[in-house]
């Protein structure tokens, strides 16, 4: 079975670079959350993911649980690299909104964009930390 993402090694912004398109399901997320944070916390690279061309297909339960239930799992000894999403402001906002309250609550640092140089922007201000 072929991935329906792309992960981008970015070694000149320090960033794993992760991109998708079309319709994200809870079993795809999970599985480019494992791919993309395995990386990041081998290299100790933040992570920006592109999912300006994407769009959650999951129930809003199911996209609050999934930081608790995916995310700090994966996080390893890297737990406060921080993870920005660049989204499309056409996408569910409220459920972004949601999602990032519950990143909040378990303790990932996340943050969602409109555009890339705001989310490299506070990647780096994360980074200073």
């Amino acid at each position: 079975m072929s991935k329906t993402y792309r992960i981008d090694l970015d070694h000149q912004q320090q960033l794993v670079r992760v991109f998708y398109q079309g319709a994200i399901d809870l079993a795809t997320a999970a599985a480019m959350t494992t791919d993309a944070r395995e990386l990041a916390n081998q290299h100790g690279y933040q992570l920006l993911y592109d999912l300006r061309n994407a769009r959650l297909a999951a129930s809003l339960t199911a996209v609050g649980e999934f930081p608790a239930n995916y995310v700090s799992m994966v996080t390893a000894s890297y737990p406060d690299l921080a993870s920005a999403n660049l989204i499309s402001p056409e996408d569910n906002l409220d459920y972004w909104q949601f999602y990032g309250r519950a990143c909040q609550t378990a303790g990932v640092v996340w943050q969602a964009f409109f555009t890339e140089e705001e989310a490299l922007q506070w990647l780096h201000q994360q980074r200073q930390k």
